[in-house]
């Protein structure tokens, strides 16, 4: 029943109607979240849907993931439901990891343990 875009899960839906305010740097604040696709949180989301056995849905949030990251040849802190983004906001490692949590832990099944790490492909 989560909202899904087809660019992954959105950040804070449905959009808060912010009326006029521009999406620039001095109004960031007000409109941060609101409704953009956040990498880190497309990796939680695409791991938790691995783990439940929803592979259908961890192959689709994975595959936009990758195609955000081809717009530009980096993954930025956040997209535009358009796939753009500030120049100033690529190459962001949080992002990085929501990526590398899903190959990991979504594709491969890691688990840390105490004792070692355990592997649970996604079938």
């Amino acid at each position: 029943r989560t909202h899904r875009t087809e660019l992954g899960i959105p950040c804070l839906w449905p959009r808060f109607d912010h009326g006029d305010i521009p999406l620039d740097d001095r109004h960031i604040s007000e409109v941060y979240h609101n409704g953009r696709i956040w990498p880190f949180v497309s990796g939680y989301f695409a791991i938790a849907a691995a783990r439940k056995g929803r592979i259908d849905i961890f192959a689709e949030e994975m595959l936009r993931l990758i195609d955000l990251s081809e717009q530009k040849g980096t993954f930025a802190e956040f997209y535009e439901l358009d796939k753009s983004f500030p120049d100033k906001r690529r190459r962001q490692l949080w992002s990085d990891t929501g990526y590398l949590g899903m190959v990991y832990q979504g594709l491969f099944g890691m688990i840390f343990e105490v004792e070692g790490i355990v592997f649970s492909p996604s079938k």
